[in-house]
């Protein structure tokens, strides 16, 4: 959970307003063993996947890796514009 909730705040921060959130959801596909020391790296790139004009929404899709595995599968955020 901390994993998705980090990555997420990785599109939120760029959103600017995490409250343009409507929707975020993902696959857990790897555990993400955390040192105590070095911690956790863990990589994410986000891409817009798709617009919706009409409903004035994008779908960014996160890509979320360590240790060079994707540990989050289908990681997907909705976000509504005003």
């Amino acid at each position: 959970m901390l994993t998705m909730g980090a990555a997420g705040s990785v599109a939120t921060d760029w959103l600017g307003d995490a409250g343009w959130v409507k929707d975020f959801q993902s696959r857990f596909t790897r555990p993400v063993p955390v040192d105590a020391k070095a911690g956790a790296p863990v990589t994410v790139t986000a891409t817009i996947g798709a617009l919706d004009p009409e409903a004035r929404t994008a779908r960014i899709d996160l890509k979320v890796v360590f240790d060079g595995s994707t540990v989050l599968g289908k990681a997907q955020l909705v976000a509504a514009f005003a």
